[in-house]
């Protein structure tokens, strides 16, 4: 039998311009991107070379990517691809097109599972890959496969027509995936910021896929609606392997860690029960209505010290109003839970939301203060492509552009048309909610005096003048 030629396969993570005008800029931390480890891992599987190039943490993202294709001739190139980051994603595989002419461009990730033809189309791929990537890559590195037999993607054909094959189904068997390629990664230079960190290197892991709910703002389509879940002792591998790999503090990137709230609480007895030491974030936002003290309590003993929440408005009518399926009492109720579990808290909240209206922004505002997480975030409600509130604003001839690069969480003024507000006064909000939050004196009092206790008092002082005299224009 004749040997399959190895490809070299590069993976890119864009430079991200998502954070560009946000007043918690200063608060991200970038980190290696579990996606593209796990893309690397089937690569590698296969027989394949795969190296991975993060944009996001080089000084000169440009001049690095040239080199790298110069030195390392890529056969296949994959560029993981986010709304905002569409436009320079483009650009990327337009330059490795002119250094490397033979290369093939893949486009992943929540854009192209969106808009997969017009990926192709205008964004100079060759192949969209739509939802989630592992078995589609693994077979666009068969060099026998012809690309019209290779479900769930979007290609361009000989004629320079787009094509776009049936979907693929979602994988059942999350265990059957290669352990992440974290190898692939230099640690080094990831610089994690002190405000959603304890413990860098920071890593990521995911424990499941899918989310069954229906937010208007929220697209399911690299997921699905479905959840499937990796067993309880292939989550404890991952911890040490993650451990094994460098990492000493995990972010958590499921849609909805507790949505099985029994097999959450299993993860935290196993690594409880097995003594695994490892600093964990639940950082995506978990849902308030799935959440009980118990989980809190045993995510704290399993060395979890912090938990993303998504009241999202403290108005009823508008939590209705986006098919979010929470009361403000599950979010009350959430919020003490994780105090009295020990735990600190983020609070994940938008403006901007249809019917929104000063007097209920004053009310997110308030609920926000009466919550008191240790921090609270503030987006604009984005309409990204593939979302019911995208269909809701373009059917009433409200979206004003479809230049992706504007369709940043913290500045989309220039996106659509609120139905009910001026951006005018949605700006004036978005910092005014900053200010009421974080320049309460008993605020300020707190974090000063729980920075002096657990030495952290520098980090915040320093982060705080960093975040006030930023220009966000």
């Amino acid at each position: 039998m004749q040997k399959k030629t190895a490809n070299r396969l590069l993976l890119v993570n864009p430079p991200s311009t998502v954070y560009a005008h946000s007043k918690i800029k200063v608060g991200i931390t970038y980190i290696p991107q579990i996606s593209l480890a796990s893309l690397a891992a089937m690569a590698e599987r296969d027989g394949h070379t795969a190296r991975i190039l993060d944009l996001c943490v080089c000084d000169n993202p440009i001049k690095e990517f040239k080199e790298t294709l110069k030195i390392y001739q890529p056969t296949t190139l994959g560029i993981t691809v986010m709304t905002p980051n569409f436009n320079n994603a483009s650009g990327l595989a337009r330059l490795a097109k002119e250094v490397v002419p033979d290369i093939l461009t893949i486009a992943g990730g929540a854009h192209p599972s969106v808009l997969p033809e017009e990926t192709v189309s205008k964004g100079k791929f060759d192949v969209a890959v739509i939802s989630e990537g592992e078995e589609t890559m693994a077979q666009l590195l068969e060099q026998d496969k012809c690309l019209s037999s290779i479900h769930g993607i979007a290609f361009r054909a000989d004629d320079g027509a787009v094509k776009r094959n049936p979907d693929r189904a979602y994988i059942n068997d999350l265990d059957s995936l290669p352990m992440p390629a974290w190898h692939l990664f230099d640690l080094s230079r990831y610089k994690a910021s002190r405000l959603t960190s304890r413990k860098p290197p920071v890593g990521a892991i995911e424990t499941s896929r899918g989310c069954p709910h229906a937010c208007i703002y929220c697209s399911k389509d690299i997921f699905s609606r479905k959840v499937r879940y990796k067993s309880v002792n292939r989550v404890l591998l991952e911890i040490e392997h993650a451990k094994h790999s460098g990492f000493r503090e995990l972010h958590v990137w499921d849609d909805h860690f507790a949505t099985n709230i029994k097999r959450g609480k299993e993860i935290c007895q196993s690594i409880i029960e097995k003594g695994i030491q490892m600093s964990l974030n639940m950082f995506s936002g978990m849902r308030v209505d799935n959440v009980d003290y118990e989980l809190f309590h045993l995510l704290k003993q399993a060395g979890c010290y912090c938990v993303a929440l998504a009241p999202e408005t403290g108005n009823q009518k508008l939590l209705d109003a986006i098919n979010k399926g929470i009361t403000l009492d599950d979010c009350r109720r959430a919020f003490g839970f994780a105090k009295r579990a020990g735990l600190e808290t983020t609070a994940f909240f938008m403006i901007a939301l249809p019917g929104e209206t000063p007097k209920t922004i004053e009310e997110t505002i308030k609920f926000a203060i009466e919550l008191s997480p240790d921090y609270a975030k503030v987006s604009f409600a984005t309409p990204l492509p593939g979302t019911e509130l995208f269909r809701m604003l373009q059917a009433d001839n409200r979206i004003k552009t479809y230049d992706w690069s504007k369709y940043a969480f913290h500045d989309v003024s220039e996106v659509y048309e609120h139905p009910t507000m001026s951006w005018a006064d949605l700006e004036h909000y978005y910092d005014t909610f900053y200010n009421r939050f974080y320049l309460r004196p008993g605020y300020i009092l707190k974090r000063l005096i729980g920075g002096i206790s657990n030495g952290r008092v520098i980090y915040d002082i320093y982060y705080a003048l960093k975040t006030w005299f930023r220009n966000r224009k």
